[in-house]
């Protein structure tokens, strides 16, 4: 369906209405607080990491898989884990900062950087979903791999 030939209106001329706007500050309100809840699930898990680090060198068992322990390797998945998810909260908490600042100043120049973070977001979040299909194929390969010549 084509918009613009119902509205005869180009899509680079839409101004945003009250409508859009009071949607666009609801989802800025809700990008801070998903945000926040990164920033926090960022921390605990990075704490997570540390505390079984600790918990590894007190022990002296660190990778050794002979008797079952992969506390390892579940710190090791943290303690990089922790980190990739840092920048979708930074960017979403930029995001709701900037439109609603935008928004309220009628601010062009601030309203495409709230956009330009919003498109860094998805794409970071769809390259991270791209290496995860990737990995969990190339895992059901090494198992097929391995239990083909077991």
């Amino acid at each position: 369906m084509d918009y613009r030939n119902e509205t005869n209106q180009d899509i680079f001329q839409i101004e945003v209405d009250e409508v859009a706007k009071s949607y666009m500050l609801e989802t800025a309100r809700w990008a801070k607080f998903l945000a926040i809840l990164g920033f926090i699930a960022v921390g605990l898990v990075f704490l997570l990491a540390i505390v079984l680090f600790i918990f590894i060198i007190g022990n002296g068992n660190a990778f050794d898989l002979s008797n079952g322990s992969q506390i390892g390797f579940k710190a090791l998945v943290y303690a990089i884990g922790a980190p990739l998810y840092f920048y979708p909260a930074y960017a979403l908490y930029k995001f709701s900062r900037l439109i609603k600042t935008a928004l309220v100043t009628s601010n062009k120049l601030l309203f495409d950087n709230a956009l330009k973070y919003l498109k860094g977001l998805f794409k970071y979040l769809g390259i991270l979903a791209i290496i995860n299909i990737a990995l969990v194929g190339l895992g059901i390969a090494l198992v097929a791999i391995a239990s083909a010549f077991h």
